[in-house]
Formats: C-alpha cells, structure tokens, sequence
C-alpha cells in the first residue's frame, strides 16, 4: 500500500478551528481525529474542515469527516466544510452530507 500525500494541519477559518486538509483525501488520517479530539478537549464544540487545496476525496475521506462530525455532535457542537470546489461541492450534496455538514 503506498501512503498518500495528505497533508493534515491545525488552523483557523473566520475564528473557528479548522483542520485543514490538503491533497488527495483518500485515508482515514489519524492526525485528524488528534487534532478533532485537541480543538475539543479545549472546550470547543465547532470545527471547520478547510478543504483549501483538495484534489479529490475517496470513501475513505467521507469516512474521516463522518467519524468527526459524530465525535462533535455528541457535544451538540457543529462540523462544517468551506473552501470545496464545485466537483467535491457535488459530492457532498450527491453523498447528501450536506445536511449535516454545512459548506461555508
């Protein structure tokens, strides 16, 4: 198996933590869910997932984003996308996330 060129990184989006991702989102990246568990250690109930450079996501992607959002709604806090293209727009309106996972 060949390791993917994801790159995983903390910052902010308009004041909210954000986990932003960059390259192929193709892997269940285990830096994510650290940097998930740390933004809400803090306290804090709202994360940003930054997609600034995506190239595509796969399942494996969705899955990841899936294993967030039930982490942050067991604290009644809210997961949302923002910077998406519209091919990984689409994909997230066909995969109907979009109803849980607002883009911004």
């Amino acid at each position: 198996m060949t390791k993917s060129n994801l790159v995983v990184k903390k910052g902010m989006y308009q004041g909210v933590d954000s986990i932003c991702v960059v390259g192929p989102f193709d892997s269940m990246d285990e830096q994510i869910d650290i940097l998930a568990d740390n933004i809400l250690a803090q306290g804090k109930k709202d994360i940003v997932f930054n997609f600034i450079e995506i190239v595509y996501m796969t399942s494996s992607g969705i899955a990841a984003i899936i294993k967030v959002l039930r982490k942050v709604q067991r604290v009644k806090g809210r997961v949302f996308i923002a910077n998406i293209t519209q091919d990984m727009y689409n994909l997230i309106v066909n995969s109907n996330l979009d109803r849980y996972l607002p883009v911004i």
